[in-house]
Formats: C-alpha cells, sequence, structure tokens
C-alpha cells in the first residue's frame, strides 16, 4: 500500500517506487502502487526464470566464484534493496543453519545461498550443530564493506567437512527495500561430489 503522510492537514501520498516524491490525488498514487508492483513481481519472476535458464545452459563445467568484495558489495546489497541480479546463480533459503548442509549441497565443491537468518539467530533442527569463528572485515577497492564469519558443521566432537561462510554489510544501505539478508557459502572440504550421490 502507499503510505500516508499528513502535511499541513492534507494527505499527501508517496509515490511506491521513490524515497521523495509525493502526490495530493490518492487516484494516481494507488495506480503508481498497482504499477511498482506488477513490475516488481514480473522481476522477481523473470530473475527466478534466468536462474533456472542459466542453470541448463551453463551445465557441469560453469564456476561461479565471485571475490568476497563482489559478494557482499554487490550481489548482498543489491539483494536488500531488491534490485534486479542479472544472471545471479545465488539460491534463496530462508534458514540454511536449520538443514542438514548435505541437503544443502549441490553438484559442486561450493555453494552459495542468501539467507534471512544470520548464525547468530540459527535454530536448528539438523543432528550436528555449527561452531562459530571470528569475525573478519572485507575490504573492496580499499573500503571496508562487510564482515565473514566461518561456521564450522560438526556431529558429536567432530568436524564433518562442512563450513559456511557467512558475509553480511558492515552498515545497511538507505531505505532497505527487501529487509536484511546474508550470504552463506557452503564449501566441502574434503568431500568429492561422488560421495554425495
Amino acid at each position: 500500500m502507499y503510505i500516508v503522510r499528513d502535511a499541513q492537514k492534507k494527505k499527501k501520498y508517496l509515490l511506491k517506487g521513490t524515497t521523495d516524491e509525493y502526490t495530493d490525488d490518492e487516484v494516481y498514487a494507488q495506480m503508481c502502487t498497482e504499477s511498482y508492483d506488477r513490475v516488481q513481481e514480473t522481476r522477481k519472476f523473470k530473475s527466478a526464470q534466468t536462474r533456472e535458464e542459466m542453470k541448463k545452459l551453463l551445465g557441469l563445467g560453469y564456476s561461479f566464484c565471485p571475490s568476497e568484495g563482489m559478494l557482499v558489495d554487490y550481489y548482498l546489497k543489491k539483494k536488500i534493496m531488491d534490485e534486479l541480479i542479472d544472471y545471479c546463480l545465488i539460491e534463496e533459503v530462508d534458514n540454511v543453519y536449520a538443514i542438514h548442509p548435505q541437503d544443502l549441497a549441490g553438484m559442486s565443491q561450493v555453494q552459495y545461498f542468501f539467507t534471512s537468518h544470520p548464525f547468530e539467530l540459527q535454530s536448528t533442527d539438523v543432528k550436528g550443530r555449527w561452531i562459530a569463528g571470528v569475525k573478519e572485515d572485507i575490504v573492496f577497492k580499499d573500503v571496508k564493506v562487510g564482515f565473514k564469519q566461518t561456521v564450522d558443521y560438526c556431529e558429536g566432537n567432530h568436524k564433518i567437512g562442512y563450513n559456511i561462510t557467512e558475509y553480511q554489510l558492515c552498515s545497511l544501505p538507505e531505505n532497505p527495500k527487501n529487509g536484511l539478508w546474508f550470504i552463506c557459502k557452503l564449501n566441502m572440504d574434503g568431500i568429492s561430489v561422488d560421495e554425495l550421490n
């Protein structure tokens, strides 16, 4: 819905998709809102379609390996701002820590996920547990853009070869439109893809 604010006892309606454009015309504001919502739904649908098409086209020989700075400053920032990310193969998983890492593993040694549940808020339903390491800064183009933290998966008292590197922005952009998100990079150290099948 559109947002109403009171200015000099006249209703002003925010034009959705903008940060500072208002109108007195409620019908026009409603039309803008509906148009904006349609565009957003179309973009999300096309993004999902593109992701599936890209997987089919690229096949097993493709390797997605962005730098840590690019992960945070481009992919994560665009996700939080709800901007279209061209050719993005990062899957969205509500809470990666609540799923056994073997169930998250795909056809490569490394998998990337967007998640809205950071390690600090984990509520795990799996038989093992996640143990976190220290946070480290991520610097991109000589500017600190975020943090990373490696989290190891253990069953009993043993690490079993899975770990997640969790990436987050050091500060949220102004007016985040899509809430708070994180990127998790699942690594399968010493586990061959054949062992997963």
